[in-house]
């Protein structure tokens, strides 16, 4: 392990999602590091092996990546789009799941209510995630 990181990363390809891969562990070694000026390095270096990898594998440049980065911020301050849950369920199946469940009282309420049960578990859960 000689140079800027404490650990072995493999080396990506240029223009390939492998580069991304590279310059990410970087970036995670350089924080683990607490060295500030090497994360700034390895962020400039994902920044082009992103458009690398964009422009060979879909023919589109840093503008278009930077149009929709900026889309999607607006939907997250505008309130559109929440932050993911941290079950990993993406907002659309979590929305369409507490539809579901909407229809059915709860999904605690189809379960046996015995105290520490299955069903007392995922009505705590299902407070926590959606407030219910």
């Amino acid at each position: 392990m000689a140079g800027y990181h404490s650990k072995d990363i493999a080396r990506g390809t240029y223009g390939e999602l492998s580069k991304i891969t590279e310059e990410h562990e970087e970036l995670l070694d350089a924080a683990q590091q607490g060295n500030r000026i090497m994360v700034l390095c390895e962020l400039c270096d994902m920044v082009g092996a992103i458009e690398a990898y964009a422009q060979k594998h879909h023919n589109i440049g840093l503008d278009e990546i930077i149009t929709m980065k900026d889309a999607t911020k607006r939907a997250f301050e505008d309130g559109t789009r929440a932050p993911r849950i941290e079950t990993g369920i993406d907002p659309v199946t979590a929305a369409k799941i507490k539809r579901s469940l909407a229809t059915t009282d709860s999904i605690a309420n189809l379960l046996p209510p015995e105290p520490g049960s299955i069903s007392r578990s995922l009505k705590q859960f299902f407070n926590k995630v959606w407030n219910w």
